[in-house]
């Protein structure tokens, strides 16, 4: 499936996708859990890495990546770097701002299963 919104876009939506994930948490039985949150921050983050590799890869397969501009190329492994950070930095934002209010569930899930894979991709992505 090709995702329609570029990584800027997504990058954009990023604070409505935590307040929206703020409110669940809080009014949602069915996501009350700490297992049932990570669960869907894991699907969230799992989609970002998926576009991020069709953003590299523009549709291609994996061996027409080397014939590729290698300035755009640079680009677009950049774009994925700031969709990380923005998506951890927003993150760690709503997680703070919740614990300014102590009555409030806190966002205490486990964040390496959240964004680790996400950070690895990264990793993997500045390696080469």
């Amino acid at each position: 499936m090709k995702y329609l919104f570029t990584l800027a876009k997504i990058v954009d939506t990023i604070p409505a996708l935590m307040n929206s994930t703020k409110m669940m948490h809080t009014i949602v039985r069915y996501y009350n859990t700490t297992e049932r949150m990570t669960g869907l921050f894991a699907k969230v983050t799992n989609r970002m890495i998926d576009n991020c590799k069709l953003c590299i890869n523009e549709g291609d397969s994996h061996d027409q990546l080397w014939a590729k501009d290698p300035e755009e190329f640079v680009r677009r492994l950049e774009a994925c770097l700031k969709l990380n950070e923005a998506y951890q930095d927003q993150y760690r934002i709503t997680k703070d701002k919740i614990l300014a209010m102590p009555k409030r569930k806190q966002f205490d899930f486990n964040e390496a299963h959240i964004v680790g894979k996400f950070d690895l991709f990264c990793r993997r992505d500045q390696a080469h």
